[in-house]
């Protein structure tokens, strides 16, 4: 799954890549919508759910009846609610034509450079919406949340995390408060069963990233709480308990891998080399 201001088009070298070394192997490249422009606008829970109806009803990945899933940034968004959420009441609810306790299962996830904690707009080197991201950050404040139509409309405001305004994220964020376990919602022993349920999770990250900001998001590490100059770990993080990654840990299923990439070095020729050694055997195995 591909990421903002990306089409499917963006993962076809690591497509290629994994039919050059498995020629058999089916590979389903997703795309939400009509591409670059629907990956900044919409509402991401609608496309978290138009995901999981693509991937769960595959006819090809329903006969093997799990998967492995390698998803690159925002796409990571969509990529974690099927992992956690896809049999949820809600998504029962919205999706009501299909039996989505048969629908497949995540076996290994990839994650590439995910905003997996959150994202928040410090970071110079990287713009929104013609924006410097310092910017937004500093003129948006809590307004992300409030009123909570622009989060039907822009797909990043569903996990836009600031730091300085938590308690209004935690309340009137409508994704990924929800998706993390940061708050009591009627699906979060699901969710956290779910992602429990994986055979391996290897994230990937960089302190070169130069997008996702802090960097530290992609292990699921973030600013502290008030601060932009101080981090927490992951370990430090409610998260590590809430959704089951200090399970996947104790049992060996979890990984945090410093690639040294800037955000999109993993879909060029230069990630080549690296997805071979580091990603490869877990899609093929």
């Amino acid at each position: 799954m591909h990421g903002i201001h990306d089409t499917s088009a963006d993962m076809v070298k690591m497509q290629s890549w994994i039919k050059e070394a498995s020629p058999d192997t089916y590979v389903l490249n997703v795309e939400l919508g009509d591409g670059v422009f629907d990956s900044i606008f919409g509402d991401i829970t609608k496309w978290a759910l138009d995901f999981i109806e693509i991937v769960g009803t595959d006819e090809v990945i329903s006969e093997f009846g799990s998967f492995n899933l390698i998803c690159h940034s925002q796409g990571n968004m969509f990529c974690l609610y099927y992992l956690g959420m896809y049999n949820s009441s809600f998504a029962k609810e919205q999706l009501p034509d299909y039996d989505l306790d048969s629908f497949p299962t995540v076996y290994n996830y990839m994650s590439l450079a995910a905003p997996a904690a959150g994202y928040f707009g410090d970071n110079s080197m990287f713009q929104f919406m013609g924006l410097e991201t310092n910017d937004v950050a500093r003129l948006a404040g809590s307004l992300f949340y409030t009123p909570s139509i622009l989060q039907l409309l822009v797909n990043p405001s569903g996990y836009w995390r600031d730091p300085m305004h938590l308690d209004v994220y935690r309340q009137l964020s409508l994704f990924l408060p929800i998706l993390n376990n940061e708050i009591s919602h009627p699906d979060f022993a699901l969710n956290k069963q779910n992602r429990m349920s994986l055979n391996y999770y290897k994230m990937f990250g960089s302190p070169n990233d130069g997008v996702i900001s802090p960097y530290q998001s992609t292990w699921y590490g973030y600013f502290k709480e008030g601060t932009l100059e101080e981090f927490v770990t992951a370990e430090e993080t409610d998260t590590w308990e809430n959704v089951g990654l200090k399970d996947l840990d104790e049992a060996g299923k979890l990984e945090f891998v410093d690639s040294g990439f800037y955000h999109t070095d993993y879909l060029n020729d230069c990630g080549k080399a690296f997805f071979e050694g580091q990603i490869l055997p877990y899609l093929l195995n």
